[in-house]
């Protein structure tokens, strides 16, 4: 009988040594994850077609609006806010109505810039009452801005790759 296995090591052969194993570089920091300072510089939504969903570019570019993200403190300022004037009301329930209402409130306030957004052949001058009329006229404009801004990912920088 044949005791020989060629991996198994001879009595005068030592084992080979083990690879050494490389410590893994950690790959991310908290820093880079900060969503409240992220959501408090802001960040470009392009309005896409409501049917079509492709982006809206027009002659002087894509129809943007700059937004901060609902992380930031003017976001929870103008949430806070619109809670105390609902509680001053004496309904105890709002209505669907001035609920929404208040969504566009807080969005308006939000809101930090228009871009080649045209209304009427002319471009829309941003205001905070323009943004008020934007996403009052048009459900889809706030449906929009409200899902942007609740997504974190649209404010923080792309994780750096290794």
């Amino acid at each position: 009988m044949n005791d020989y296995d060629p991996n198994r090591p001879q009595e005068n052969q030592s084992a080979p040594a083990p690879e050494p194993v490389a410590k893994p570089k950690p790959s991310y920091d908290l820093d880079n994850f900060d969503t409240v300072a992220a959501a408090s510089v802001g960040a470009w939504l392009i309005l896409r077609h409501p049917n079509t969903d492709e982006k809206l570019v027009g002659e002087n570019g894509p129809w943007r609006i700059q937004l901060l993200g609902n992380d930031s403190k003017k976001f929870k300022r103008a949430i806070s806010f619109e809670h105390e004037q609902a509680a001053k009301s004496r309904k105890k329930v709002m209505s669907l109505e001035k609920r929404d209402e208040s969504g566009i409130n807080a969005l308006a306030a939000i809101t930090l810039e228009f871009e080649n957004i045209v209304m009427g052949e002319e471009i829309v001058s941003f205001s905070r009452e323009n943004a008020i009329m934007l996403y009052t006229r048009f459900p889809w404009i706030k449906e929009q801005v409200d899902e942007f801004t609740a997504e974190r990912s649209n404010f923080l920088k792309s994780a750096p790759t290794s």
